[in-house]
């Protein structure tokens, strides 16, 4: 009886840690996100391209928005417009329009 109840008791500890690993597991997958973010260098400044799966969705090499054809002054204003279009798209806005008050509110200058 006594082999009965440690087999038993070492299947219910199998069990929990097995579903206690898959719900990290999915924790974990469900933050990742599909979109990856590339920042780089052009005659006129900064841009940056969005790739889903291997895939250019947005390839951005002037500042949105905006009339024109200006880069981003600096590569890391580049990669925050990045990650707010990134930040849009993951919750359902596409194409992930941008505005003038959005280049302000990260306090982008327009040049």
């Amino acid at each position: 009886m006594q082999v009965k109840t440690k087999r038993l008791n070492l299947t219910r500890l199998i069990l929990v840690v097995a579903g206690l690993a898959g719900m990290v597991a999915f924790q974990f997958y469900k933050k990742q996100s599909p979109y990856q973010l590339h920042v780089f260098s052009t005659q006129k400044g900064w841009g940056y391209t969005i790739i889903s799966h291997g895939d250019s969705l947005i390839y951005q090499p002037t500042m949105p928005g905006l009339a024109g054809q200006k880069g981003f002054a600096r590569a890391e204003d580049a990669r925050q417009v990045g990650q707010l279009v990134i930040h849009k798209m993951e919750n359902g806005h596409f194409p992930p329009t941008l505005t003038q008050a959005d280049l302000t509110q990260l306090g982008i200058t327009t040049r």
